[in-house]
């Protein structure tokens, strides 16, 4: 995403503190100048991405008195011999990961599978630590995803008996009559459920379907620490179907052709078209807006709680103990 010229307001809400004996940065959250205005209108600035990352990740600095054991152990955590680590560099090589990452990605995903044997290792965990690498050294990439588990529960996501899913599936749907009834009487006739597609978009925090927009996707995360709600990923599968239902970001001519008459095709041939897509978004700032509008717009019409899941309710009392 470009990067903002000036840092003024961001020196303003920005102050260096030592916690636990670890030197970090905290950050105004109320006020006319806060974090959330600030990341709502722009990418947050490079030089200050890995401390706003770490202070939304770690509920603004309030579960971090872990993560000096939590560095320790992950030493010895990814040396242990686990079955994942094959499995981990197979995937890596099928998708193309550079080979200058894939080390590093092995090292945090085996020390996590080992750390958390509940969940282990899935394919879907890629995009995230890929994202969490860029920003972090290995060791609080480790820490940052073990907070991500515990606090943001993405086990219910990953896990095969969870119905967060199917519930966001569900929200979706919603959405799309509301915002897009062209659409969604088109797929309803058809009998296409959007749990068909956007149930792995969900899963994978759209780290595939948007695998070519790669600074989009690292806006769109930052932007759901700091929302803290499921909700807004709700918005960004809507905004992903919009994209191709309006035919953008997409040099396939055999399915713009879908997409412009949909009523010529079966239902499996548009499943197998939203499958595949993968745009190219040429305004991210545009297409990040435009998500932020039906996210902010659903929320104070509906609720905050109408579409997905708050983030917060199920964490109001945190155990600060090192285990998952």
């Amino acid at each position: 995403p470009p990067q903002p010229t000036n840092f003024k307001k961001w020196d303003r809400i920005a102050r260096r503190i030592t916690k636990n004996d670890m030197t970090c940065m905290k950050f105004e959250v109320g006020g006319k100048v806060s974090l959330r205005s600030l990341m709502s209108h722009g990418a947050v600035p490079r030089i200050y991405r890995p401390a706003v990352w770490y202070f939304l990740i770690t509920h603004r600095l309030r579960d971090m008195e872990i993560d000096h054991a939590l560095v320790d152990i992950y030493q010895e955590l990814k040396c242990i011999s686990s079955e994942h680590r094959s499995r981990i560099e197979n995937d890596l090589h099928t998708i193309g990961f550079p080979e200058a990452t894939i080390t590093a990605v092995q090292n945090v995903l085996t020390g996590f599978g080992n750390y958390n044997t509940t969940v282990g290792y899935q394919e879907v965990m890629l995009g995230p630590v890929l994202l969490l690498l860029e920003n972090f050294s290995e060791e609080f990439a480790f820490v940052c995803l073990t907070h991500l588990f515990r606090r943001y529960n993405l086990q219910n996501l990953l896990s095969p008996d969870s119905t967060l899913p199917l519930t966001l599936c569900t929200s979706l749907d919603r959405l799309l009559q509301a915002q897009a009834p062209p659409l969604a009487a088109h797929l309803e006739f058809l009998g296409i459920k959007s749990a068909e597609v956007a149930k792995d978009w969900f899963r994978t925090l759209f780290s595939t379907v948007l695998g070519r927009n790669h600074g989009t996707v690292s806006r769109l995360f930052e932007l759901w620490l700091a929302m803290e709600s499921w909700d807004f990923w709700v918005a960004v599968a809507y905004g992903v179907l919009r994209l191709w239902w309006d035919g953008k970001g997409d040099q396939n001519n055999h399915r713009k052709s879908i997409i412009r008459s949909p009523q010529s095709y079966s239902a499996p041939q548009l499943i197998q078209s939203l499958q595949d897509f993968q745009p190219e978004i040429r305004d991210s700032e545009k297409f990040v807006n435009g998500i932020m509008s039906v996210y902010v717009g659903t929320k104070r019409s509906e609720g905050a709680t109408s579409l997905g899941q708050r983030l917060t309710s199920s964490n109001k009392k945190r155990q600060s103990v090192l285990v998952p």
